[in-house]
C-alpha cells in the first residue's frame, strides 16, 4: 500500500515537473559567503606580485542603470550582480562568491564501448545463458537482431541524419558531393522542448559585475555574458507577450585521420544557449515534446566558430597562411604579423561583398587577381553571408590550444629554445632539470623533454608552466628569450581563465605588449622569425572575450575528443559506405545516452519523493572518507604513520640537537594552547602524517579546489616535501611542522620582472595551525644543480589553466 501511494505521488510529481509553462535560467543565490582572503602570504608566493596576480586590487567601473536593479546587500562581501537583458523582464540577481554557484551540472552517461557485431552476439549469448536460463531474471535483448531493432527505435528520440548532395562545375566538369547531415533547426527545437534541459536553457543574455569591497569590474564567463549576444538581442522586438529570443550557435570544424588512408572532416554544432558544461557534453541532443511551451519567436545565428587556421580560411573563403593578408578576421599584411598591439581594418560581410563585386567587374583577369590578392580572398559567395546574425569573420574565435600551446609555444618558441640550448651544449641540463620538477596534482612531469615529440597541447602547456626556472641559469645574462617565455606564460594564464574581469583583461593586454617587445628583441638576438598567423591571433582575443565570454567557450580542445570517437566508429564499420555507418553509430550513442540520462533523472526524482516520506533522512557522515571536509576545517590529514613518543627521542637520539629543539617546541605549543591540567612532563604521543589535503575556494571561479601537500622522505622513490601558502594573520591550534622560507639574496642570471627567490635558513622549523594553510604551491630549487641548495624559485598556480 505504501509503495502504491508513493508511486501515485511520483506520477503527480513527474507530471508537474514536465508541465513547465516558462523556461528560464535560474541562478542560485547563496545565503552566506564562504569567501575569505588571507591578509598575508608567506613561505612562498602564489603570483609574482600584483602584476601576475589576476585578483589584485581593481579599478572601479560603473554599472549601467537598470530599472530592475536589486538592492545592495546589507553585509557586503564579494558578490556578483547579474543584470538581465531588458527584454527578459527579469530583475537583477545577487550571487555571493562561494563554492555553490555559477555552473549548473547535469547527469551524463555515455556508452562508448564500440563493440563489434560478433562480440555483441557473444555478450548477449553469455548473458542469456548465465542469467536468464538460470532463472535470475529477464533481458530485453537476447540476440543481435533484437539489439539492432531496439537501437533503430531509440534513434527516433533524436533528430535523424539525412543524406544530401551538392553539385558544382569546375573547369568545365560537374562534380557531385554526397554527405550526411542533421537538420540544425530540428536539433535546436529538440533542445528547447527537452524537459531535462528546461531549467538550464538561457533565453536572454546578461551582464555580470564583480563587487569586491569598493571595486566593481565587469565579468566574462559563459557566452551569455558577452557583448555579441546582448547586441543582437537589442535588435529584436521587445514584446513580453510574444518574446523574441536569440539562440546563439557554435560551430566546430576540423579534419582528422581515422586510418592511414582515410580522412574525415566532421562538423559539430553546439548550443550557445546552454551552460558550457552541458553544451560541451553529450546525451542531450534531442527529445520528444514532453511539455507545453510558451509561444516564443526564436532566432538563431552562428556567433562562434572553433576552427584551426586551415578551416578558418575555408569558412571565410580567404587564401590562408601564405597570402598577403593571411588573417581571416582582419586585413593585416603578412609583413606586420608581429604587430600585436596595432589595429588593422576588420573584415566584415559588407566590405568583403564590396571586394567580390569589384573583382567581378574588373576589366581583366589580372586586375581581378590583384584585387583578390590585396584582400586575401577567393572569388566565392560565402554561404555564411546568407545566415542571419552570422558574421563568419568575427565568428572565428581565439583558440588557446592551436594558437598558444601547439602554436606560438609548441611549434615556434619551444623548438627554437631547444635549438639554442643544444647549440650552447645545455640541452642535456635542461632535460635533466625538467625531469626533476617536483610532482604536483594536475601537472605533467615530462621526461626527455628535448628528444620526444609531443602532439598533445596540454603537455606543451605543462612544459611552459615549468620552463622558466629550468632555463634561467642556462641562457646568458639579460637574455631576451627569458623575458619572452615569461611574457607568453603570463599571457597564456590570463587567456585561459574561465572567468575573467575587465582589469584582468587589461593586464592581459599589458602582457601581450611585453610579449611583442621581447619577441622583437629575441628575433634580433637569436634570429627567430615571428611572422606567422598564430603570432598575430592574440590581437583579436580582447574582442573575443568581451563579446563571446571566456575562451573555454570556443577552444577547439572540447571537440578534439570527437576525432577519437570518429576513429573508433570508423573501425566498427565494414569500410564500405563509411559515412552512413558512422552517422548511424553516432546516432546510436546519442540516443542511448539520452535514455540513460532520462533514467538517471527518473531515479533522482524517486529519491526526492522517498525523502518526502522519510521521517529521518539526514545523512550519516560517520563513514566519510578521510579527505572529506567538516563544518569547521578545510583540511584533512592523510597517510598516518605509527606513533612515536617524544620521551624516547632523547634516549634514542641523544646527540641530535634538532630533535631536542623539536621536543622543546612541542612542549611550548602544548603549554600555549592547552589548559595546565592537560600539560604533562613525561612526553607526548605524536602521530605523523605524510600528507595533508587542503580544500580552498579558487579566486578564479569560486569553486572548491583541493591541493595535496606531501611530507614524505620516499614518495615514488624520491623525497617529496611540498610547499604551502599560509595565512599568518590567524591564531593557531592544530599543528603542522614546516620549514620556514625567507627571501634570498641570490639572483638568477636573468632576473625577470618581479622574480622572487626564497631560501631555507638552517633548520628553522616552526609549528603552524593546519587551518592557516591556504593552498599548496610548487618551488624549484634543490632539484636544479644551477640553483644553490638552499634557494628555490617559486612557481605560481600550476593548475591546468594557469601559470606564473
Amino acid at each position: 500500500m505504501e509503495d502504491s501511494a508513493a508511486a501515485q505521488q511520483f506520477k503527480k510529481f513527474k507530471s508537474k515537473s514536465h508541465q513547465a509553462t516558462e523556461v528560464r535560467q535560474d541562478m542560485l543565490v547563496s545565503e552566506q559567503s564562504l569567501y575569505s582572503e588571507p591578509s598575508t602570504f608567506s613561505a612562498a608566493m602564489s603570483f609574482e606580485s600584483e602584476e601576475l596576480n589576476p585578483f589584485a586590487s581593481e579599478s572601479p567601473v560603473s554599472e549601467p542603470d537598470h530599472p530592475n536593479s536589486a538592492e545592495h546587500p546589507i553585509s557586503l562581501g564579494p558578490y556578483i550582480r547579474v543584470v538581465h537583458h531588458p527584454h527578459s523582464g527579469l530583475p537583477d540577481k545577487l550571487i555571493y562568491c562561494d563554492s555553490t554557484i555559477l555552473t549548473p551540472s547535469i547527469g551524463e552517461v555515455s556508452p562508448h564501448a564500440g563493440l563489434s557485431a560478433e562480440f555483441t552476439k557473444r555478450l548477449l549469448k553469455g548473458v542469456t545463458e548465465t542469467w536468464v536460463h538460470s532463472g535470475h531474471g529477464k533481458v530485453t535483448f537476447s540476440n543481435l537482431a533484437d539489439y539492432r531493432t531496439g537501437l533503430e527505435a531509440a534513434r527516433n528520440w533524436i533528430p535523424e541524419f539525412k543524406k544530401a548532395s551538392v553539385s558544382e562545375i569546375y573547369d568545365g566538369k560537374e562534380y557531385t558531393f554526397n554527405f550526411y547531415y542533421c537538420d540544425p533547426w530540428q536539433w535546436v527545437l529538440s533542445l528547447v522542448t527537452d524537459a531535462t534541459l528546461a531549467k538550464h536553457l538561457i533565453w536572454y543574455p546578461v551582464k555580470k559585475y564583480l563587487h569586491d569591497g569598493d571595486t566593481v569590474t565587469q565579468l566574462y564567463d559563459d557566452i551569455d555574458s558577452g557583448k555579441s549576444w546582448w547586441d543582437i538581442q537589442n535588435k529584436l522586438p521587445s514584446n513580453l507577450d510574444l518574446p523574441h529570443c536569440f539562440l546563439p550557435l557554435h560551430i566546430w570544424l576540423d579534419k582528422g585521420k581515422v586510418s592511414t588512408t582515410t580522412k574525415l572532416h566532421p562538423a559539430l554544432l553546439r548550443a550557445g544557449f546552454l551552460p558550457g558544461n552541458i553544451q560541451n557534453g553529450s546525451g542531450n541532443g534531442g527529445a520528444v515534446l514532453f511539455l507545453i511551451m510558451p509561444v516564443r519567436v526564436l532566432t538563431t545565428g552562428i556567433i562562434i566558430q572553433s576552427v584551426d587556421g586551415e578551416e578558418a580560411a575555408s569558412t571565410c573563403a580567404t587564401r590562408g597562411a601564405s597570402a598577403l593578408h593571411p588573417c581571416p578576421r582582419c586585413l593585416v599584411h603578412k609583413d606586420e604579423l608581429t604587430k600585436l598591439t596595432k589595429v588593422f581594418p576588420l573584415r566584415t560581410i559588407q566590405t568583403m561583398l564590396d571586394v567580390i563585386l569589384e573583382a567581378r567587374t574588373a576589366r581583366s583577369k589580372k586586375k581581378t587577381e590583384e584585387i583578390l590578392q590585396d584582400n586575401g580572398l577567393h572569388i566565392v559567395d560565402n554561404a555564411f553571408w546568407t545566415i542571419a546574425n552570422s558574421d563568419p569573420y568575427s565568428a572565428v574565435s581565439y583558440d588557446t590550444l592551436h594558437s598558444d600551446d601547439l602554436g606560438k609555444w609548441g611549434d615556434h618558441l619551444f623548438p627554437k629554445m631547444v635549438e639554442v640550448l643544444c647549440n650552447m651544449k645545455q640541452g642535456g641540463k635542461f632535460s635533466e632539470f625538467m625531469s626533476q620538477v617536483p610532482s604536483w596534482p594536475g601537472l605533467k612531469i615530462v621526461q626527455n623533454v628535448i628528444t620526444v615529440d609531443f602532439s598533445d597541447g596540454n603537455t606543451y602547456w605543462d612544459i611552459l608552466k615549468t620552463t622558466l626556472p629550468c632555463i634561467v641559469q642556462l641562457f646568458p645574462p639579460k637574455s631576451s628569450f627569458i623575458h619572452c617565455v615569461r611574457a607568453l606564460a603570463i599571457f597564456r594564464m590570463f587567456a585561459g581563465l574561465h572567468m575573467i574581469t575587465t582589469l584582468q583583461l587589461n593586464r592581459m593586454q599589458v602582457a601581450l605588449a611585453e610579449y611583442e617587445t621581447y619577441c622583437e628583441a629575441a628575433s634580433k638576438e637569436y634570429g627567430k622569425d615571428f611572422h606567422f598567423p598564430k603570432q598575430h591571433a592574440p590581437a583579436h582575443l580582447y574582442y573575443d572575450i568581451t563579446h563571446k565570454g571566456s575562451t573555454i567557450n570556443y577552444t577547439t580542445w572540447t571537440g578534439e575528443g570527437f576525432q577519437q570517437e570518429s576513429r573508433n566508429a570508423y573501425f566498427q564499420t565494414n569500410y564500405k559506405d563509411v559515412e552512413r555507418q558512422i552517422v548511424t553509430i553516432d546516432a546510436n550513442k546519442e540516443a542511448l545516452a539520452y535514455i540513460a540520462m532520462d533514467v538517471e533523472i527518473y531515479d533522482n526524482e524517486l529519491k526526492e519523493l522517498k525523502a518526502l516520506y522519510d521521517d529521518n533522512h539526514e545523512e550519516d557522515n560517520t563513514n566519510m572518507e578521510l579527505t572529506a571536509l567538516t563544518d569547521n576545517n578545510h583540511w584533512k590529514l592523510g597517510a598516518p604513520q605509527h606513533y612515536i613518543m617524544t620521551s624516547k627521542l632523547f634516549t634514542e637520539f641523544p646527540n641530535d640537537p634538532f630533535l631536542h629543539t623539536l621536543t622543546a617546541s612541542i612542549s611550548n605549543v602544548v603549554r600555549q594552547y592547552f589548559p595546565p591540567s592537560e600539560v604533562i612532563s613525561t612526553g607526548y604521543r605524536i602521530i605523523p602524517h605524510k600528507c595533508v589535503y587542503i580544500h580552498y575556494t579558487s579566486l578564479e571561479d569560486w569553486k572548491v579546489e583541493r591541493d595535496i601537500a606531501c611530507c614524505n622522505p620516499s614518495f615514488h622513490g624520491h623525497p617529496q616535501y611540498d610547499c604551502v601558502i599560509i595565512n599568518t594573520s590567524r591564531q593557531t591550534v592544530d599543528m603542522a611542522v614546516v620549514q620556514w622560507l625567507n627571501k634570498a639574496r641570490w639572483k638568477p642570471k636573468t632576473p625577470w620582472k618581479n622574480c622572487q627567490v626564497f631560501e631555507e635558513k638552517g633548520r628553522s622549523i616552526i609549528f603552524l595551525k593546519l587551518c592557516d594553510l591556504v593552498a599548496g604551491c610548487i618551488t624549484l630549487g634543490k632539484e636544479l644543480a644551477c640553483v644553490p641548495s638552499t634557494a628555490g624559485l617559486t612557481l605560481g598556480c600550476t593548475r591546468h589553466d594557469q601559470a606564473a
